[in-house]
């Protein structure tokens, strides 16, 4: 009970107050990835599972790479070299995430592609699903990580996934009062996702299979559905197979390992 207890104080809490209260004002200027970073700055204040701007640790360079996604609001639009140049950003800032000795050339250059990619997609459902449940899909994304990795027997990276979802529905519930488009998601989106779910399975020794990391970096190509013209039930059916992906990965890391090792 004290853990949840020092987790609802140092983490929920603040993150959802402050991407609340931040989405409150910045929803109107397109600034929804901004109050979710902001969100997620204080969820990190007191525990601090994010090293603040520590160029030598991969994880201390995750809150400098989300306030340089935040650029992909101004680079991106409806022209496509503009659509490309933010895309090329994101797998720059990608890229720097994934500089270290421990990680294989290889490796590094997938997780660029699959940013870039995901960012490309995230862009384009961005401008036709309800901004809302998009809202909802990253918090439930957050829920997801969270749980996987608690199951991988890393807590830190569990509260960091903790992090982005109180964020995201500090944000949905400010998205529920302001009455406006959502935008600016799909840059924080796209370079933190694949990101730590990448580093949480080269990270950790457990028996969470593979496929529950993959599972939710793949949740979002539901929204390869919004490419069907004019569906009325395209909310729906993107929501559906993105939470059947979530919910897949979770069923697989509680299928093969549990919470406590041994």
């Amino acid at each position: 009970m004290e853990v949840i207890w020092d987790l609802f104080i140092s983490i929920v809490l603040p993150g959802f107050v402050v991407s609340f209260v931040s989405g409150m004002i910045l929803l109107r200027w397109k600034g929804a990835g901004a109050a979710l970073v902001l969100g997620i700055f204080a969820a990190n204040v007191l525990n601090t599972p994010l090293a603040w701007f520590d160029w030598d640790q991969e994880l201390g360079r995750v809150c400098l790479i989300l306030v340089l996604s935040l650029a992909t609001v101004f680079l991106g639009c409806e022209k496509w070299w503009k659509q490309g140049l933010a895309a090329a950003w994101i797998g720059v800032l990608s890229g720097v995430l994934c500089y270290h000795e421990n990680i294989e050339i290889g490796h590094r250059v997938e997780v660029v592609a699959v940013s870039m990619a995901l960012f490309g997609l995230l862009s384009y459902a961005e401008q036709r699903l309800n901004g809302r449940v998009f809202l909802a899909l990253l918090s439930a994304t957050g829920l997801a990580t969270s749980l996987v990795m608690l199951h991988a027997h890393t807590a830190l990276l569990s509260d960091i996934g903790m992090m982005w979802m109180v964020s995201s529905a500090g944000v949905l519930l400010a998205a529920f009062i302001i009455k406006t488009e959502i935008r600016g998601l799909a840059g924080p989106t796209a370079v933190f996702i694949p990101f730590l779910l990448y580093y949480g399975q080269l990270s950790t020794y457990s028996a969470v299979p593979v496929w529950s990391f993959v599972l939710i970096a793949a949740a979002p190509l539901a929204c390869c559905l919004c490419l069907l013209p004019k569906n009325r039930m395209r909310n729906v059916m993107v929501s559906v197979l993105w939470l059947f992906c979530l919910a897949a990965a979770v069923a697989l890391a509680m299928r093969y390992e549990t919470v406590i090792a041994g």
